[in-house]
Formats: C-alpha cells, sequence, structure tokens
C-alpha cells in the first residue's frame, strides 16, 4: 500500500472514525 494512502486514511480516521474506521481498516488490509 501506498504510504499517501495510509496517511489518507488515517486522516479519515481521525475525522470520521466511526464512519470510515472499519472501511478503512478494510482497505488498509
Amino acid at each position: 500500500m501506498s504510504r499517501r494512502k495510509l496517511f489518507g486514511c488515517l486522516v479519515n480516521n481521525i475525522i470520521h472514525i466511526n464512519m470510515l474506521a472499519r472501511p478503512c481498516a478494510r482497505l488498509v488490509d
């Protein structure tokens, strides 16, 4: 995975912890 994608995913988790936390974790995995 690209670091940029991981970083964006992390930012999304911080902004939308409940909404994107799970989809993001799934995407990273």
